[in-house]
């Protein structure tokens, strides 16, 4: 059974221990990923846009992205705002 981590940016690629590995894998993946997707998405609309992140984990995953992104706390509630603003007008 694997223990539950502290997610952590680790020094290295490879963990020297269980946390570390566990660490690693489950960070430096989802940036991985999150990088990729993001490439892909500007393969597919010709142009880079403006990356937007929110939740907890974004100010952690940021560093490791190849792009710049803007971290917006409040996307959710900005976006629930927009649409009041937007079927008010009806």
């Amino acid at each position: 059974r694997l223990p539950i981590v502290e997610l952590s940016i680790p020094t290295g690629i490879l963990g020297k221990n269980t946390q570390e590995s566990l660490q690693s894998g489950i960070v430096r993946g989802e940036a991985a990923r999150i990088n990729g997707l993001i490439e892909m998405i500007s393969n597919e609309i010709g142009y880079e846009a403006t990356i937007v992140m929110t939740g907890k984990d974004a100010a952690l995953l940021a560093p490791l992205l190849k792009r710049d992104v803007e971290i917006e706390s409040n996307l959710i509630l900005i976006g629930l705002h927009e649409l009041f603003k937007m079927n008010s007008r009806r």
